[in-house]
């Protein structure tokens, strides 16, 4: 595994152990959908569809919010914004996460690969826009811009991420499977609680990684980024 990689794996680790208040937007989106998604739709499918629309929208302040509180806390300047962050980032993130599903999905229909390109070159967007403050087209093209000759280095921290995910599941999916109804239980907990875990640190890595590579003053030591 390629230092860099672990480097910026271990950071946003060490960056969510010291600032736990990064988890609380996707927590408690995941904890308002939860109910929902255990309910029974089969008879009403518009109801489902609503609620679809609405828990989407409340992800996309979720992944903005993160990533403003992750940066507020990492750069002091920003120190106790994160809130500030959101409200002014989250139109434009809107904005640029359909121009990105556009552009991706053009790219699957020209044999599938080109999809992928696009997808990891353009993945930064949202670091771009609460970093930087770009606008939806001028995000997308800073990724772009910044992940040139970074693309493996991208892809790989989700890769990595994602595999750790699958493997520190399976003790829950075989308690949910296996198990008594306590079982059931604890393995459900168990699965809700890695999934907040990784997609956090999903996020936050993307962040640590948008700060290097985008020339943003990095102090390992302190697990510090920013210009502040």
């Amino acid at each position: 595994m390629p230092t860099g990689l672990i480097e910026i794996l271990e950071d946003a680790f060490r960056l969510l152990l010291k600032n736990k208040i990064i988890f609380l937007p996707v927590l408690i989106v995941n904890l308002i959908s939860l109910p929902f998604y255990l309910a029974d739709f089969s008879r009403n499918s518009s109801e489902y569809l609503v609620g679809e629309i609405l828990f989407s929208i409340l992800g996309m302040f979720a992944y903005v919010a993160t990533i403003g509180i992750a940066y507020s806390s990492v750069n002091k300047k920003y120190r106790g914004q994160g809130s500030r962050l959101v409200t002014i980032n989250l139109v434009n993130f809107f904005l640029a996460s359909i121009l990105y599903l556009l552009i991706v999905l053009a790219g699957i229909l020209l044999l599938i690969i080109p999809g992928i390109y696009f997808a990891v070159r353009l993945y930064l967007y949202p670091n771009a826009i609460v970093v930087d403050r770009k606008g939806p087209l001028e995000s997308l093209k800073r990724s772009w811009k910044v992940t040139k000759g970074k693309w493996w280095l991208t892809f790989g921290i989700g890769l990595v991420i994602g595999l750790i995910t699958l493997v520190a599941l399976i003790p829950a999916i075989i308690l949910m499977v296996v198990a008594s109804d306590v079982g059931v239980i604890i393995g459900s907990t168990l699965l809700f609680l890695i999934l907040i875990v990784t997609s956090v640190w999903d996020i936050v890595a993307y962040l640590i990684l948008y700060l290097r590579i985008s020339k943003h003053r990095f102090l390992n030591k302190d697990v510090e980024y920013g210009n502040g």
